[in-house]
């Protein structure tokens, strides 16, 4: 068999449907020669690859491991590639049917580049009024970027990005006490885009790279508080880890974030804790829970890290 020029690599868990509907879509690529690996966290996996009528062409591996590590499964993924473009989404996401085609393509026009992250945008937002889709993205602009930077503002996420291989030879894999089912559950995506451009690797930001989040939260929910606070956790962090080896751009993130703990543990004392009402207690521990969660983990993996005990 020909050597697949792109790989795809998708970990799944718990969401059956949502996974079927990202198969399908890639099945519709309009580009070819491309290989899907699947690592899931199910054991059912065989069960809903049965319910897809795969196309002949297509090159779809898959395999299971106990382990839910977001980040461990996505290296596992990374080992079993055999291409030399390593492309990942998240099972609740549908690409567009020329993905594949358009991140080909900016790694062949600009080869300077080791990385293109694209635009993430809301699946079916008229169906879901009142609703937040998270981790979405979406710039119009094409951006070259060659300095670390805040990567929710100028790079996008990890449910649509890809690199050239040969830089997990350079710099490492995905740091497996960031990302869902790690001690920090964020952030694994936002923390390997700094790495690389602390190490002056650039990262393409392309709007014609599309994919679709289908996954929607009422701002209401305890669900959607409890994203929010991961999010607060994996930044923090990944930033605090970087600060304490002296980078600026990751002193300044921790201090925007540090700042506002300061301003409501004083407004509190102003006001005085007697006058709060209980529910504004439970939700002021639980914000101030994740940050400093975030921060205690990124000074802990910093430590573990530079003793090589981790």
């Amino acid at each position: 068999m020909k050597k697949s020029t792109i790989s795809v690599i998708v970990t799944t868990y718990k969401k059956d449907e949502q996974f079927c509907d990202c198969l399908r879509s890639l099945f519709k690529q309009t580009t070819n020669n491309f290989e899907i690996i699947i690592i899931s966290r199910s054991e059912a996996l065989d069960k809903i690859i049965d319910k897809i009528k795969k196309p002949k062409k297509i090159n779809l591996k898959y395999y299971f491991t106990p382990n839910r590590n977001l980040s461990y499964c996505r290296n596992l993924g990374i080992k079993y590639s055999s291409s030399d473009i390593v492309s990942f989404t998240d099972d609740d996401c549908l690409p567009d049917k020329n993905w594949l085609m358009n991140i080909k393509s900016q790694f062949l026009e600009y080869s300077s580049i080791y990385a293109v992250f694209g635009r993430t945008l809301p699946f079916e937002p008229k169906k879901n009024k009142g609703l937040i889709s998270p981790c979405t993205f979406n710039k119009a602009t094409i951006k070259f970027i060659d300095e670390p930077c805040r990567h929710w503002e100028e790079i996008g996420y990890g449910n649509n990005m890809a690199f050239r291989k040969r830089i997990f030879n350079k710099i490492g894999l995905f740091k497996e006490w960031l990302g869902n089912g790690s001690p920090v559950l964020s952030c694994e995506d936002g923390e390997l885009a700094f790495r690389m451009l602390k190490k002056k690797f650039k990262i393409l930001y392309s709007p014609n790279v599309i994919v679709y989040h289908n996954k929607w939260l009422n701002p209401n929910s305890k669900e959607w508080n409890r994203q929010t606070g991961y999010y607060k956790t994996g930044k923090l962090a990944t930033y605090f880890y970087y600060s304490l080896n002296g980078d600026p751009i990751a002193k300044q993130i921790v201090m925007e974030h540090i700042g506002p703990i300061k301003k409501r543990f004083l407004y509190k004392l102003r006001n005085g804790i007697i006058k709060l009402s209980f529910g504004d207690i439970i939700n002021s521990c639980k914000e101030i829970k994740y940050e400093i969660i975030g921060i205690y983990c990124g000074f802990w993996f910093n430590f573990c890290e530079r003793l090589k005990l981790c």
